[in-house]
């Protein structure tokens, strides 16, 4: 291979590498570089993408089948949607450098909210069945 050439890429080469590690702004301390954000939207698009996928294909299962069949799988397929965009986002998010542990306190403390919120509904509906 021709040495001005070779030169010439290892330098190309070493200034991409460069401009992709390089600290945009730090987010919790942790720095957050071009590759991170290029990583970031990667992974955003893996998970709706999968997401779609998992959706469609459960849907496609549950045309097969008798509607009460049908109704369940159609359920289970919404959740699956709605968790893998959850956990994909949850993960993507993280790439980039964010704690989630500030966000497991109050998350903590909206379950528990929410529990009491729910606490009549659930004695009303046991009650209906006994």
């Amino acid at each position: 291979m021709n040495p001005v050439l070779f030169n010439l890429l290892e330098k190309y080469y070493l200034n991409t590498k460069n401009w992709l590690n390089q600290t945009l702004w730090a987010v919790d301390g942790s720095p957050v570089t071009p590759l991170n954000l290029i990583q970031f939207t990667l992974l955003i698009g893996i998970v709706f993408w999968l997401s779609r996928f998992v959706l469609k294909l459960l849907n496609g299962i549950a045309n097969k089948r008798t509607p009460p069949q049908r109704y369940m799988i159609y359920r289970l397929a919404r959740l699956a949607y709605y968790v893998i965009l959850g956990l994909g986002l949850l993960i993507a998010v993280s790439s980039i450098g964010v704690d989630f542990t500030h966000l497991a306190l109050i998350a903590g403390a909206l379950g528990v909210g929410v529990g009491f919120g729910l606490q009549n509904i659930f004695n009303h509906f046991f009650s209906g069945i006994i």
